[in-house]
């Protein structure tokens, strides 16, 4: 069917073919799709590193983090599929999602060596597609540390983006916290909402979010009523999540009629 379609399968179309199946949830026909086409000897040639890179996002999304490492290493090993700092985004964020550390650290030393072995075969010698991780993959990073707990990874993050003249973003600091909220160091959790907010980023819902369920687990239930107070002074929207976890809170020391009222409240 797919040889009488008259398809040329040029890059354009196959991006499209491809988005329309990730659209769908298909991601196993997105990835039969892609190595049918590329593995006939007419059309090798064709092979195309943003048909590539837009299948990791279709395995990502499908949260399907080996079968986009596999992909991934696969591009590794060719010139013309070799991952750019897009390829890099997709599968750093894949695996942070995952919670699949140790295959991302190896990613990122992967990202800062040359290929020698391709770079022989080359005519173009001068060829060099080493890449920095940047504040993507650094948020990965932190991503991949909630579910572990790795909390002191998180001072190495900061560090590392220091030194490489990054400035940590909203998603940076609010996954700091996530990381040390479930390793129990709520300090820690406070001090990242601090920072954040004389940064000049905005706290978002995911991060009173955060904040609420903290000052819960240390039973600082007065405080976790200011902060969807100052939420609220601040404009914060969506924040549905962060009134259920405040009524949660309240309901658990006996405050049940506050509890309803926070769980009435427009998100």
């Amino acid at each position: 069917m797919m040889n009488q379609s008259g398809l040329q399968f040029n890059e354009d179309q196959m991006l499209k073919i491809v988005d329309r199946l990730g659209r769908k949830r298909s991601w196993k026909q997105a990835l039969a799709v892609v190595h049918w086409v590329y593995s006939d000897k007419k059309r090798k040639h064709l092979r195309s590193r943003f048909v590539y890179t837009k299948l990791l996002s279709v395995l990502g999304f499908a949260r399907r983090h080996e079968e986009a490492l596999q992909i991934f290493y696969q591009m590794l090993g060719d010139r013309q599929l070799y991952p750019d700092m897009a390829a890099y985004h997709s599968v750093a964020v894949t695996l942070g999602q995952a919670g699949f550390l140790k295959e991302l650290l190896k990613v990122i030393e992967r990202m800062r060596q040359k290929p020698t072995k391709l770079i022989k075969t080359l005519r173009q010698k001068n060829w060099d597609p080493v890449l920095e991780p940047d504040v993507v993959v650094y948020n990965a990073i932190l991503n991949a540390c909630v579910p572990s707990r790795q909390w002191k990874a998180v001072s190495w993050v900061f560090i590392e983006l220091r030194k490489n003249g990054l400035r940590p973003n909203g998603a940076t600091y609010g996954l700091a916290m996530e990381v040390m909220l479930e390793s129990g160091k709520y300090d820690r959790v406070y001090e990242f909402f601090r920072k954040m907010k004389s940064s000049g980023e905005a706290p978002k819902a995911i991060t009173y979010k955060v904040l609420v369920r903290a000052l819960w687990r240390e039973n600082k239930i007065e405080e976790a009523v200011e902060a969807v107070r100052d939420m609220e002074q601040k404009g914060v929207i969506g924040t549905g999540s962060v009134y259920y976890e405040l009524a949660c809170c309240l309901c658990n020391n006996g405050r049940w009629r506050e509890a309803m009222l926070e769980a009435s409240s427009p998100s």
